[in-house]
């Protein structure tokens, strides 16, 4: 194995970790933001934080994901539901 595709592998699971750790923080963000906008928010706010907080949550599971899984074509497949996310986010 070449030092490049080693440096790869571990690019990859570093990736995968710290995308794994930001869903984590995203479900309790979401949780705590959701929780809030219950209490002190209208109804259309409550929704805004509802959508935002499982863009968020889509959004790190999926880059978790594709950093994760190493198979080709599920790879090609997580990446493409990975960009998908990020706008899912921005329209979220």
């Amino acid at each position: 194995m070449s030092t490049t595709s080693v440096a790869s592998i571990r690019e990859e699971i570093a990736s995968a970790l710290t995308h794994g750790l930001g869903a984590v923080f995203a479900l309790g963000a979401g949780a705590v933001l959701i929780t809030l906008a219950a209490i002190y928010s209208d109804g259309w706010q409550l929704a805004g934080a509802i959508v935002f907080g499982i863009a968020l949550l889509l959004l790190y599971t999926a880059s978790t994901l594709y950093h994760a899984i190493q198979h080709p074509v599920a790879k090609g497949r997580l990446k493409v539901f990975d960009h998908c996310a990020i706008y899912v986010l921005i329209a979220g």
